[in-house]
C-alpha cells in the first residue's frame, strides 16, 4: 500500500448513483452512503470552508484541509507559522520529533487526537515530496 492509501480517510458517500470505487491515491474514499443528517453536515462544513478559503492567504496553515484557527494557533505555539515553515520543520526534523510535534498540535480537550487533521497534515507534506515521516493513523468511521 502506498503512503496516500494508508493515510487516506474514510467518508459518506452524499452523492447521486452508486459509491464511487477506491482509486488508489485518493486522499478519501468512501465506505457507504450517508444518512440525511450526516449529508448535511457535510454540505455545511463544504460551505464554511469554501467561504472561509476567500478570506486566508496562500501561506495560510488552514489550506491544509481539516485544519482550521484552533489548529493554526497551536502550529504557532510550536513556532510553525505558515506553510514554509512547516514544509522546513517537515525537513530538518526526526520522525519521532514530527510525530510528536503533530500529536501536540492536534491533541483536543479530553486528550483525543484528530486524527482527520493529523493524516491530512502528513498527506499535505507527502505530496511535496517529503518521504521520511512518521506512519498515518488508521482511521475507522
Amino acid at each position: 500500500m502506498s503512503y496516500i492509501e494508508n493515510c487516506s480517510i474514510p467518508a459518506v458517500w452524499c452523492g447521486k448513483g452508486n459509491i464511487p470505487s477506491r482509486k488508489h491515491e485518493d486522499e478519501k474514499y468512501y465506505i457507504r452512503r450517508g444518512t440525511p443528517y450526516e449529508c448535511m453536515k457535510v454540505g455545511i462544513g463544504a460551505g464554511i470552508y469554501s467561504e472561509r478559503k476567500k478570506d486566508i492567504s496562500s501561506h495560510s496553515l488552514q489550506n491544509i484541509k481539516y485544519i482550521g484557527d484552533v489548529y493554526e494557533n497551536n502550529f504557532k505555539k510550536e513556532n510553525i507559522h505558515n506553510l514554509e515553515e512547516l514544509l522546513e520543520y517537515m525537513g530538518t526534523h526526526s520522525i519521532p520529533q514530527i510525530k510528536k510535534n503533530l500529536i501536540r498540535v492536534f491533541t483536543k480537550k479530553g486528550g483525543i487526537v484528530d486524527q482527520r487533521a493529523y493524516n491530512s497534515t502528513l498527506m499535505f507534506v507527502y505530496k511535496r515530496n517529503f518521504k521520511d515521516l512518521p506512519p498515518c493513523f488508521k482511521i475507522r468511521l
